[in-house]
């Protein structure tokens, strides 16, 4: 177990060691379990990734949705999909930019007649824009405002509008009843995502590494580091079985916040939907150090 704050904690090992086990993954067969389960039994330890004492925290799920657009301004396609904007209107909220606060300075991507789509594809980081029926282009994460991420499903449960657990789902459902009130309650998280056009087709997470569906987790960055493999176990809606599975923490968002925290990237397509948006489940997960990382310190 991860010892508490205060204590000497084994780190996250030096990049030396990072290199020699590296080194030695690239020798190991990628299909062959026998031989992976015996590179990962020799090469590493297994902590138990804690927090104030708790070794449980919840996990949830985001894919890459897709949303109408047009590259102009027409008709019912009047929801701005904005690029980052300069360094001086980053101190803008999602209620100044709704209102206009980026208007004429030519920073439109594209424009959607979907703005709750917008705002999911916002908190997901990467999506894609569908112009028509055939032509489509990937977007992804450019950067954010300076505004904190808030997270609007508790507000939507203490009104009593929507029930334990509070999913994806249930929020997408509840705002698309309520047209009326949805930018009201979009607003309340103040946070705002800029999009760039991805040309490669690669849709990659914050650590610059390719997001595998199932197996790429988002993590707090701040206490977990990128391309650590974690082993997770949680549960996945409607099925039975546990869902226990090394995962490779690859990305990070505004709302992932903790140690004992992260969100499953199911890729894309429906059912990557319908998992994501009913995900919401207790779990924990080992994070696995480099067996050199225990050695004595070089004199």
């Amino acid at each position: 177990m991860l010892p508490k704050d205060g204590e000497i904690k084994p780190g996250f090992g030096k990049m030396k060691y990072w290199r020699q086990v590296c080194a030695k993954a690239e020798q190991t067969p990628a299909d062959d379990e026998k031989k992976l389960k015996s590179f990962f039994e020799q090469n590493f330890q297994a902590y138990a990734v804690t927090e104030e004492d708790k070794s449980e925290g919840i996990f949830t799920g985001y894919y890459i949705p897709e949303i109408s657009a047009s590259l102009t301004s027409q008709g019912r396609f009047i929801y701005p999909i904005y690029r980052l904007p300069p360094p001086e209107y980053l101190d803008l909220t999602r209620k100044a930019i709704d209102a206009g606060g980026l208007a004429g300075r030519e920073l439109e991507l594209a424009f959607t007649d979907d703005p709750v789509g917008l705002f999911f594809l916002q908190v997901q980081g990467t999506g894609v824009l569908r112009f028509g029926a055939d032509e489509k282009m990937l977007i992804g994460f450019a950067g954010k405002n300076h505004q904190e991420y808030r997270a609007i499903g508790p507000d939507l449960l203490a009104a009593g509008v929507i029930e334990r657990p509070v999913t994806m789902a249930k929020i997408r459902q509840w705002l698309d009843k309520n047209p009326g009130r949805q930018r009201e309650v979009m607003e309340k998280n103040p946070s705002y995502i800029f999009f760039k056009q991805i040309t490669d087709g690669k849709v990659q997470g914050a650590s610059g590494a390719a997001l595998v569906p199932g197996y790429s987790l988002a993590i707090d960055s701040d206490k977990l580091p990128y391309g650590a493999p974690l082993w997770l176990e949680t549960s996945l809606p409607n099925v039975t079985a546990p869902f226990r599975r090394l995962m490779v923490a690859a990305d990070t968002g505004s709302a992932i916040k903790g140690a004992v925290r992260g969100d499953i990237f199911f890729g894309a397509g429906l059912a990557a939907e319908q998992l994501a948006g009913e995900m919401q489940a207790k779990g924990k997960y080992y994070i696995f150090l480099p067996v050199e990382n225990n050695a004595p310190p070089e004199k």
